[in-house]
């Protein structure tokens, strides 16, 4: 990602500012064969493009994972804790005094 005196390079800047497009899907074939063959070149882009990748999946991964029952309802009550709560001042809105989160995936 470096080219010399530690100033990044034009590609370097280019495949920073698309990579979430990339990413995702979004870009047209040559752009993604551009950004590939510059990842080829360029191990530090490489490594930045194949770390987000993993993240990505790691977090997609974890999406579908079911919370436990007691952790669910625990951040069900904390959220309760915040809606309920009166803002300082007197002035904003406040929730109903039953609020209902609804259980996610079910």
């Amino acid at each position: 990602m470096r080219t010399r005196k530690g100033a990044k390079s034009t590609a370097c800047k280019d495949l920073l500012t698309r990579i979430s497009a990339y990413l995702d899907g979004e870009l047209p074939a040559p752009a993604c064969r551009a950004i590939e063959a510059h990842c080829r070149d360029c191990p530090g882009c490489a490594a930045l493009t194949e770390g987000l990748r993993r993240t990505i999946g790691l977090c997609q991964e974890a999406g579908r994972t079911p919370l436990p029952d007691a952790v669910r309802e625990r951040a069900r009550a904390s959220v309760r804790r915040l809606l309920n709560r009166r803002p300082q001042g007197g002035s904003g809105v406040t929730a109903p005094s039953r609020s209902r989160v609804p259980r996610a995936g079910r």
